[in-house]
């Protein structure tokens, strides 16, 4: 019965075979019969290998980094747009119930961020300006 259970072979084992298969020091039949290997699959050990190496000297963005860049882009997007619904949601905590003796509060955005703007609250007035609209995206640092 274990004469049937399938061997694991680790990726280090394939790509050593793979690379003497590429050098050609000794044939495929050779190999198969030193490591007990059948020689197709040394075969398809060297074409997976071959294929690899083109794709490792590829200058161009493989699709994941494309994917990636998009990724970081939407989470830089919804980044800036919660740090601007934060100040709001600060703006109204301080709009009801201001500190004493407080007569001007103001909210400085990181001197970092590409939103280069301070948002300024009137405690005694009850309104804020903020020269920015929730309806964008907002990219900050």
């Amino acid at each position: 019965m274990l004469a049937n259970m399938r061997t694991k072979r680790t990726s280090e084992f394939k790509a050593k075979i793979a690379l003497a298969a590429i050098r050609g020091d000794q044939t495929v039949t050779e190999l198969a019969s030193l490591y007990k290997i059948h020689p197709n699959q040394i075969t398809t050990w060297k074409r997976h290998a071959q294929d690899q190496l083109v794709t490792t000297f590829d200058r161009k963005k493989s699709k994941s980094s494309k994917a990636d860049e998009k990724l970081k882009e939407e989470l830089y997007c919804q980044i800036g747009q919660l740090k601007v619904e934060l100040r709001l949601a600060q703006k109204k905590i301080w709009q009801a119930v201001p500190p004493a003796g407080v007569e001007s509060l103001q909210f400085v955005l990181p001197a970092n961020s590409r939103i280069q703007s301070e948002f300024d609250f009137d405690a005694t007035a009850g309104r804020g300006v903020h020269p920015a609209s929730l309806s964008g995206c907002y990219q900050v640092n």
